[in-house]
């Protein structure tokens, strides 16, 4: 699925995830696509008003689906 991240400069971007990938490999796959200003130790990502933790939980079990949003910060 293709899920869409917003920075809280309000500059968007694209990482394409499985509903399986899990929070620390979704924060390494924004790295990936965005370079050193988004170190993966650094990051953020917001879902809803709810923090997402780098557990081994599945995006999916915090319901993130291509319809919305993740806010990203460092």
């Amino acid at each position: 699925m293709k899920l869409t991240f917003r920075t809280i400069k309000g500059s968007t971007f694209n990482v394409e995830a499985e509903p399986t990938t899990t929070v620390g490999e979704l924060k390494s796959s924004v790295e990936s696509s965005q370079g050193e200003a988004f170190p993966k130790e650094q990051l953020k990502l917001v879902y809803k008003g709810k923090v997402l933790d780098d557990d081994a939980k599945a995006v999916s079990e915090y319901s993130v689906d291509e319809t919305g949003f993740l806010v990203v910060f460092v």
